[in-house]
């Protein structure tokens, strides 16, 4: 959208207001993708607590769901995990990942 328009089409502040919102519904989609695939890890840690024993668990499962705070989610066109991908695929039915 922004490569295609001209440099007037770029100066109007309704362009810009278009652009604006896809740039942050394309961020909060990715943070949705990226969220959702670390709830999905905290889960699986979760359910290994028979083997693991419940505190160590919990506390895996924690750290990942701490990454959410401390990392930003991958952008398009970046190395992303291939469950990432397959969640992205199956919610979105996407080709950008």
């Amino acid at each position: 959208m922004e490569r295609a328009s001209s440099p007037e089409t770029r100066l109007n502040w309704r362009f810009q207001q278009a652009l604006y919102r896809a740039y942050y519904d394309a961020y909060v989609r990715r943070r949705l993708l990226y969220e959702t695939g670390l709830e999905e890890s905290a889960m699986d840690r979760l359910r290994e607590a028979k083997s693991t024993g419940a505190i160590a668990a919990v506390d895996r499962a924690q750290e990942i769901l701490d990454r959410s705070a401390s990392t930003l989610p991958p952008r398009t066109g970046e190395p992303a995990s291939s469950s990432w991908r397959k969640r992205c695929f199956k919610v979105f039915a996407c080709s950008e990942c």
